[in-house]
């Protein structure tokens, strides 16, 4: 499917930039040649997920995940599309800071005060001082980035940094165990979550008698 996107591509006129990441010859997009800058995304392929910025919001997709049923679905609709969700402009920029701290770059303080700005039940600034705290995240004159602690562990780090709805488990969807087995965060441990949750609890207790 890579060789085939990148054949097929070059000769609409695009060019291939880092992780496969392509871009009009004639055009240099806002958010530099990087696929972790990027907010909007071209999934190809059965499983790939993609994003669809918007003026006001933004689709996330992703493909269906069986090859068999990927291809007789684009034979049959054009089309191997499985999920999509509107995301708010608040998600929007949180994909900014999850896509490049997923990448090992440095997020800049800008895009974390725009997402904190968009961020308004303050959840966001409580998880990212908490996980600072344990160590995961670091911050420096351009702006915060995974430890190396943070980087064995980036999965679990990333997962608590997305909104809570989006890390509980669909139980009462009819393909549950294709939405695990293909989901982007792992399943992480009882423990782990025990004990990031008793220290986020912990430090909020602090913000509140400080």
């Amino acid at each position: 499917m890579t060789v085939l996107a990148s054949v097929l591509l070059e000769k609409a006129g695009f060019v291939e930039g880092p992780s496969h990441f392509f871009r009009r010859e004639s055009h240099t997009p806002h958010q530099q040649l990087s696929k972790a800058d990027s907010r909007t995304l071209l999934g190809l392929g059965p499983a790939s997920f993609g994003y669809l910025n918007g003026s006001t919001g933004a689709i996330q997709y992703m493909n269906t995940p069986n090859l068999k049923a990927y291809v007789e679905q684009v034979h049959e609709t054009g089309i191997g599309l499985w999920r999509a969700s509107q995301m708010s402009s608040a998600q929007k920029h949180l994909r900014s800071v999850l896509f490049k701290l997923n990448s090992f770059s440095t997020v800049p303080h800008g895009m974390i005060d725009v997402a904190l700005d968009s961020d308004h039940n303050t959840r966001l600034r409580a998880v990212l001082d908490a996980q600072t705290a344990l160590g995961l995240l670091k911050w420096t004159a351009e702006g915060v980035s995974l430890t190396t602690v943070g980087q064995l562990r980036n999965a679990e780090t990333l997962f608590y940094l997305a909104e809570p709805d989006v890390t509980m488990w669909p139980y009462h969807d009819e393909e549950y165990e294709l939405l695990r087995r293909y989901e982007f965060f792992p399943n992480v441990s009882l423990d782990n979550q025990v004990l990031f949750s008793k220290y986020l609890r912990d430090f909020r207790q602090e913000l509140r008698v400080a």
